[in-house]
């Protein structure tokens, strides 16, 4: 695997950019997409603050139009690129080796899976790329990217981080200690309204960019014999067919771009495909770990989490989004195949000679991934008046879902509705069991609809287990996105972080999966799809108005089980009272230390203090 990722990181590089009159150096990631021919894919979000002092540059990218070299000339454009390019740019061969050694090539430059006693352990970590100079190609704007944005993630209710602009200010907001004070700076900024317009409008902008190998100081003649007799197909196994929610996600890509490579360069994250939509899969959202300046960056997949080989699925678009004054801890993207065909749609911007390649790229094909088929089966959207959360089928026969009291808060006067993952229908639910989330320690709740438990196969019901701290877990759910956009539940993955017990009994659940709002009442499960938790909250420091979408509350469902397995059985529902459980020390947990709240119009569970 290491072997794997050391070439992927090869293909990953850093774009500097200078532009004129202008003192601030900006940057961003890049995804080099053929490496024989030097050509690299990089994102947008590096023009925003030159393009934010021309109104007609500006006016181009809010119109869409293709931007040509003309368009930014006097800038220089300059890429951190490995030197393990190098060797897989040329030949592995004895004979290259020695072509290599005989034209006085640096031995840095020789291959990564040299003999480790023959290379220098001494070096520093600087040493592990280089910087070359490139050429601006062209500009485009892909179209259904845009359109699915401007649907998904309209710009009225989502901000989106700029790109670096200044290595020195980013560093200053590195060692600054206060994480509450850097926050509030970043929100300050991305609120002004002209910058966010213009960064959202960028968000569907991606560029070319091609550099020569020469610059590393490698022999044209060599490059010449390289190139007649190397297989033309690129190290990149791109996918163009649809992705599968719950797949392993990877990005390899340099945080705050060309800030401190030594420090950050090609850093790798893994996490798994959120969801996808739009035309050709335009859309992806992750909750793969991705910091600001890993715009450009490649999204890889694996059609298996076993797999040895990554499929090149998708270029970052935006690291990090803000929906009401909220992190997100969802990174976007837009898929390959959308790219490549908007490439194709502006072949007259790229050199003729990258179009064969480009469009040559072999269809993958991807196996039926049944676990991540039934958890998303499992999981349903469950509505209330305006407010929408998320529900889980725990037995296919009766109609039996769970979900947490708070999403039915409004049920006394509006009615409820679930959404089953395979329909957009509304179906109406049976209210069976809920109680007062702020008076009871377990905010759950019991509806029953059995139209919307129909597409599991007959006789299925939902297998139990206990957390225990460190298991490998996902949690499926309506997370973040308007209940009019009819997506499928979106994937987290994470890790049980804690397991809270009383008497040797477990009483919370905490993980490291995304959760956000409408995860409530949402499954969380192992990777062969046994439950073992229900979502109720993710934590606010309420000082800070911070949200921590990666430190959540849920309800351990062996605990509650057995009072469920009894109504599913007897079908009495006034076993379910056995849920109200009265503890001093659990309600305690369950409100983080604090007083119980009396007042019934607060949704506590969502408004935890630290």
């Amino acid at each position: 695997m290491e072997k794997s990722l050391q070439t992927l990181s090869a293909l990953s590089c850093v774009v500097k950019a200078n532009f004129p009159n202008s003192k601030l150096d900006c940057s961003a990631c890049g995804t080099i997409i053929d490496p024989l021919r030097g050509l690299v894919l990089s994102h947008g979000s590096i023009l925003t603050d030159y393009f934010a002092q021309s109104n007609s540059l500006a006016a181009k990218v809010y119109d869409g139009k293709p931007l040509l070299p003309s368009d930014l000339s006097g800038s220089d454009f300059k890429l951190l690129v490995s030197k393990h390019l190098i060797s897989l740019r040329l030949l592995n061969s004895v004979e290259d080796q020695n072509a290599l050694k005989s034209m006085g090539v640096s031995s840095s430059l020789s291959s990564p899976e040299a003999e480790p006693e023959k290379q220098n352990t001494s070096q520093d970590q600087s040493s592990n790329f280089t910087q070359v100079q490139c050429q601006f190609v062209g500009a485009f704007r892909n179209d259904d990217f845009h359109t699915t944005l401007n649907e998904m993630m309209p710009s009225s209710a989502w901000t989106f981080n700029d790109a670096i602009k200044d290595d020195k200010d980013v560093g200053n907001a590195l060692k600054d200690n206060s994480e509450n004070a850097s926050h509030q700076q970043k929100i300050s900024q991305d609120f002004d309204s002209d910058s966010n317009k213009l960064t959202y409008h960028l968000l569907s902008f991606f560029l070319i960019f091609k550099f020569d190998y020469t610059d590393f100081g490698v022999p044209k003649e060599l490059l010449m014999k390289s190139n007649a007799i190397r297989n033309k197909n690129s190290l990149i196994k791109s996918r163009r067919v649809k992705c599968f929610i719950g797949e392993t996600a990877e990005i390899i890509a340099t945080p705050f771009s060309s800030l401190c490579p030594a420090v950050f360069f090609n850093g790798y994250s893994r996490g798994v495909i959120s969801n996808v939509s739009g035309v050709n899969d335009c859309w992806i959202v992750t909750d793969t770990r991705c910091i600001p300046g890993c715009e450009g960056g490649p999204l890889y997949t694996k059609m298996r989490p076993t797999d040895i080989d990554s499929h090149l699925t998708g270029i970052i678009a935006s690291p990090l989004c803000w929906k009401n004054n909220e992190w997100v801890g969802f990174s976007v993207a837009c898929g390959i195949e959308s790219i490549l065909k908007s490439i194709v749609k502006h072949r007259e911007l790229f050199p003729k000679t990258s179009m064969g390649y480009l469009s040559s790229i072999q269809r993958q094909t991807n196996p039926v991934v049944k676990d991540l088929l039934q958890a998303q089966a499992m999981t349903v959207m469950v509505q209330c008046g305006s407010t929408w959360g998320t529900g889980v089928i725990v037995d296919r026969d009766t109609g039996v879902i769970l979900t947490c009291s708070h999403v039915l808060k409004g049920s006394n006067t509006e009615s409820v509705t679930v959404t089953p993952s395979n329909s957009t229908s509304k179906l109406k639910a049976e209210v069976i069991y809920k109680q007062d989330p702020v008076r009871t320690a377990y905010d759950i709740a019991v509806i029953r609809c059995p139209q919307a438990t129909k597409h599991l196969p007959r006789g299925w019901s939902v297998v139990v287990a206990q957390a225990s701290l460190g298991d490998d877990i996902m949690l499926s759910g309506h997370a973040v996105f308007s209940t009019d956009r009819h997506l499928q539940p979106s994937i987290s993955q994470g890790v049980v972080s804690k397991v809270i017990k009383i008497r040797s009994k477990p009483v919370m659940v905490q993980t490291t999966c995304a959760v956000h709002a409408g995860s409530s009442g949402g499954p969380l499960m192992t990777s062969d799809c046994r439950l073992v938790g229900i979502v109720v909250c993710n934590t606010r420091d309420s000082a800070s108005n911070t949200t921590f979408p990666h430190v959540n509350l849920c309800i351990p469902m062996s605990t509650v089980w057995p009072t469920i397995r009894n109504y599913l059985f007897h079908g009495d529902k006034r076993c379910l009272s056995q849920l109200q459980v009265q503890n001093v020390e659990l309600n305690k947990l369950w409100s983080l230390g604090a007083e119980a709240c009396h007042d019934t119009t607060e949704d506590v569970p969502l408004r935890s203090r630290l």
